[in-house]
């Protein structure tokens, strides 16, 4: 099963920009069992269309090294949508 948060399409120069967190199951084949495992499925959309997708495993027992890197996966799509380099969107940047 899946759920998903859907972030409101972006207006103005990102127009039709848009961005999907599934959070879902994938199964790999290791061995010769089939293993499952939890992740979030980003799925950046242009007026409709996936362009793009990135998927982020998400751990028992996340590291804080993985919660940064999934801060900056996260944080970079929503900049996307939104029409700006994530270096844009910190606080502080010019």
């Amino acid at each position: 099963m899946s759920e998903g948060l859907h972030c409101s399409p972006a207006t103005g120069p990102s127009c039709g920009r848009n961005v999907e967190f599934t959070i879902s199951t994938r199964t790999a084949v290791l061995d010769g069992e089939a293993v499952a495992y939890l992740g979030i499925l980003i799925t950046r959309t242009l007026h409709g269309r996936p362009v793009a997708e990135e998927w982020l495993p998400v751990g028992e027992d996340p590291t804080e090294a993985d919660d940064e890197h999934a801060i900056q996966r996260l944080h970079a799509a929503l900049c996307w949508q939104h029409g700006a380099d994530s270096n844009e969107m910190r606080p502080g940047a010019a």
